[in-house]
């Protein structure tokens, strides 16, 4: 970057250079004016040129597969939005089982629940809250296991 740099202001320096030794060079006549306006332009294309590259490589940026990153993006939301999903169904079992019971849950890849396992240390309003879940997630796949059932 610093090298590139270097070379920019090397080119500008020459170019200015060129420009002092044509004006020299040419008479005083009406022609003069339109060669300064003629060498003022060159200038500015010279020192404006790198602003070019940089829009060459802009749309190369545009050009890039980020296919990688959206998939791995789509992962990390999808793994977000799960642990999530089953802390919040955790905390209605808490609410509604009390303290000894928890749960599991499996979501597919679009986020929608597909299955609620309850562990319950003993029947406790486990059916509101097969109610609840299954009203609020829209599934039926809701398995309630007690102490009994676990052991076995």
């Amino acid at each position: 970057m610093l090298e590139s740099f270097k070379a920019y202001i090397k080119i500008i320096a020459v170019f200015m250079i060129f420009i002092s030794f044509a004006e020299i060079l040419f008479p005083e006549n009406s022609l003069k004016k339109f060669i300064n306006i003629f060498m003022g332009l060159l200038l500015l294309a010279v020192i404006l040129e790198p602003l070019s590259n940089f829009k060459d490589s802009f749309n190369n940026i545009e050009k890039t597969d980020y296919s990688f990153y959206d998939e791995s993006i789509r992962d990390f939301a999808f793994s977000e939005y799960s642990k999530s999903v089953e802390r919040e169904v955790k905390g209605y079992v808490y609410d509604f089982c009390g303290e000894n019971a928890y749960a599991e849950t499996e979501t597919d890849r679009q986020g929608k629940v597909e299955k609620i396992t309850i562990f319950c240390s003993e029947n406790s309003g486990e059916d509101d809250l097969v109610k609840y879940l299954s009203k609020k997630y829209g599934i039926e796949n809701i398995v309630v296991k007690t102490n009994e059932q676990v052991e076995k």
